[in-house]
């Protein structure tokens, strides 16, 4: 019984994950970070070299702030998310079980 209810709530959990959305608040912040990022690196005055580095690893480092956001965003689709393969091999285990008693 206990299994069960476990597999219940584990179930629920991950079925509640899918409909959760990061707030659109939280987009604002980000695009906005963005554009005073790309503008404050627009205004330095620095060599072309130097400023195509700091371009460079600064674009970097918002692609990737980028897409860390957008893989929490949806933590359980695409190829990065969670599988469901784990809840399919529990649920053989209880069928098994239950038809082995029955």
């Amino acid at each position: 019984m206990y299994k069960e209810t476990a597999l219940k709530t584990a179930r629920q959990m991950r079925l509640n994950g899918v409909n959760t959305r990061l707030p659109p608040v939280l987009w604002y912040a980000v695009i906005m970070g963005a554009a005073v990022s790309v503008l404050v690196l627009l205004l330095v005055r620095a060599r072309p070299m130097a400023h195509f580095v700091l371009a460079s690893i600064s674009t970097f480092f918002l692609g990737v702030i980028l897409f860390v956001i957008l893989a929490l965003d949806a933590p359980l689709r695409g190829p990065e998310g969670l599988s469901s393969k784990p809840y399919e091999e529990l649920w053989e285990q209880q069928m098994a079980w239950d038809e082995l008693r029955g």
